[in-house]
């Protein structure tokens, strides 16, 4: 959008920028979910995966994966003002792509991790979005832990919110675009 020129156009639009962006970012995980569904599905028939019967604990899974999604939204979006500061954002793609995903537990569990590994992984946002949920799920955390997780998915919601605005507001001021 900053390389074309689209972002001018876009912020003049009567809708808030950053919401637009959320809406649509929630509309892609659920359509992310509603896509998994088979692989799901095919994890249960033929590799006997079991899954929770229990609905409280599905429920906690999806109220902490909604939370985590969020965080991970403000830090894409805090990240994602760098772009507004560079005519090449590449790279800083690959690098946000790298730490989320090694510091989410999406490539090894933090359980897995040494112990001084796990304590930054647990000092980042990023297990908020993938280790925290699966842990209900999978059953690794009770879900009588679910209020002290969920006040932290929503402290760091409240704070990386807070500075995805004000971030972003400072970004506008610098905008590079190629061409011009």
């Amino acid at each position: 959008m900053i390389r074309e020129g689209q972002v001018a156009i876009d912020l003049l639009r009567p809708m808030d920028f950053q919401t637009r962006f959320y809406v649509d970012a929630v509309g892609s995980m659920a359509l992310n979910l509603l896509l998994k569904t088979p692989l799901l599905i095919i994890a249960v028939v033929f590799f006997q995966v079991q899954l929770p019967r229990d609905v409280a604990t599905w429920l906690v899974f999806l109220i902490s994966l909604a939370l985590g999604h969020a965080v991970m939204f403000f830090f894409d979006w805090i990240f994602s003002c760098l772009a507004f500061y560079s005519t090449e954002t590449w790279g800083l793609s690959v690098v946000r792509v790298a730490v989320v995903t090694f510091f989410s537990g999406a490539i090894v569990p933090l359980q897995m991790m040494p112990d001084w590994l796990r304590a930054i992984a647990n000092a980042l946002p990023f297990a908020q979005s993938v280790y925290v949920p699966v842990s209900f799920l999978s059953g690794v955390t009770p879900i009588s832990a679910a209020p002290q997780a969920w006040l932290t998915q929503l402290a760091w919601l409240i704070g990386l919110g807070v500075i995805s605005r004000l971030v972003f507001k400072r970004s506008l001021h610098k905008v590079t675009v190629q061409g011009g």
